[in-house]
């Protein structure tokens, strides 16, 4: 269920947009920053070796999962249909075998 237009607050400074919404009752809130790439880039060259490692392999982690679902988006788009039938067909023909 989505929370009612009061619920919503939005605050602009320094470019910066953020969305907070919370529910009555309930003792939880998010916030989503709205970044520029710039703004990230000087955020990240501000870490601390510790948090640049941990910032590093979550970001690397995040590129693979990213990359992982646009290979599964292509096969179910069929865009490598033809590449497997090219291979199919070599198989057949006896011009590749399988490893």
């Amino acid at each position: 269920m989505f929370p009612s237009a009061r619920a919503w607050k939005y605050h602009f400074s320094r470019n910066v947009a953020a969305e907070e919404y919370s529910l009555r009752g309930n003792r939880w809130r998010f916030r989503i920053c709205l970044m520029s790439v710039e703004q990230i880039e000087q955020e990240v060259s501000k870490l601390e070796r510790d948090q640049f490692v941990r910032f590093s392999a979550w970001f690397e982690q995040f590129r693979a999962d990213a990359w992982d679902k646009q290979i599964v988006r292509d096969a179910e788009e069929g865009k490598f249909d033809a590449i497997f039938a090219e291979i199919d067909g070599e198989l057949q023909r006896g011009e590749i075998r399988p490893l």
